[in-house]
């Protein structure tokens, strides 16, 4: 059987995030909150003047960045000081086997603080998701067409004679995706590789390589596509792994973080967004409706069951 791989940014890519929730909060509010949470008064003021703002960073990207700033022990000593009365609190936030202890003896500062700054972000978010706005929508809302596009996959799983696999490389985190799922009374993607699964990895050590358009997250996910397929450790063939990349698209809304991730990891990108359904250039592609995506997909069947590379479903 033929199989492919849809991969997905997840926030502004699959769920309007950035959107308040009916409490008024969204991604980018409660980066806020939690920035001046834990660095104080003086972070938050560098975070919003001098960083402008989140800017689609990782948690462990943005926590590196604050630490060294100017002013860096000041920050230190305030997220030092939230750390010891906060840190019990805290539990629960991340899968049990995700992510790493809050403990100064057992990993270096700017990982702890990362891994506080996230349990804090999350003690915020989870709450809020399936929270009703006075129309009665949930807060997040799916993305313009996703619904029917996961739908569509649905489907042709259910009904063709090859595979589609999903997986979700992101920067947010798993508690939080997986909520939002089952909010919407959908069944989350095959493969979660997010924020939680990279900050428990002690290797790579560079922090380019970690976070994206670095490989690194990619990388975790295509394995375990491997993996899925019985295709890793003792028949693990090096040339089949990098041959079938050309079944693999990754979606995202960002052409610096998810399009170079894409183009760095060798495979197609389709840009969510601004942009009507085009083709950009190489194996890149452009839509602001996922129901463009699935069109593209059920009018391609027939040749994807004989394993056409998936780029060609969507560009031609």
């Amino acid at each position: 059987m033929e199989r492919y791989l849809l991969a997905f940014d997840f926030d502004n890519t699959i769920a309007q995030t950035f959107v308040p929730s009916p409490n008024n909060l969204g991604v980018l509010e409660v980066h806020d909150y939690v920035v001046k949470d834990i660095f104080g008064e003086k972070g938050l003021t560098i975070y919003k003047n001098k960083l402008q703002g989140l800017q689609n960073r990782a948690p462990l990207e943005l926590v590196h960045q604050l630490l060294t700033q100017e002013c860096s022990e000041t920050l230190k000593d305030c997220a030092l000081e939230f750390l010891r009365t906060k840190a019990e609190s805290l539990n629960g936030q991340v899968p049990k086997d995700k992510g790493i202890p809050l403990d100064l003896n057992l990993r270096p500062l700017d990982q702890v603080l990362t891994e506080l700054f996230v349990r804090t972000k999350l003690l915020y978010l989870l709450s809020e998701v399936g929270q009703k706005f006075p129309d009665s929508r949930i807060w997040p809302q799916p993305t313009n067409g996703f619904l029917e596009f996961w739908e569509t996959v649905t489907t042709i799983n259910s009904q063709s004679d090859f595979r589609i696999d999903t997986a979700i490389i992101s920067s947010g985190h798993e508690n939080f995706i997986r909520k939002t799922f089952s909010v919407w009374g959908i069944d989350c993607p095959n493969i979660l590789v997010t924020d939680d699964d990279i900050r428990a990895k002690k290797y790579p050590q560079q922090l380019n390589r970690r976070v994206k358009p670095g490989v690194f997250p990619f990388a975790l996910a295509h394995h375990e596509w491997l993996r899925m397929q019985a295709l890793t450790d003792c028949h693990f063939d090096i040339n089949y792994a990098s041959a079938i990349r050309d079944r693999i698209v990754y979606f995202g809304d960002d052409p610096q973080k998810d399009g170079m991730l894409a183009e760095n990891s060798g495979v197609s990108y389709g840009q969510f967004g601004s942009l009507a359904w085009q083709h950009l250039y190489n194996n890149q592609f452009a839509f602001d409706d996922w129901c463009d995506p699935a069109y593209a997909l059920k009018s391609h069947q027939t040749y994807l069951q004989v394993g056409m590379p998936i780029a060609e479903a969507f560009i031609y």
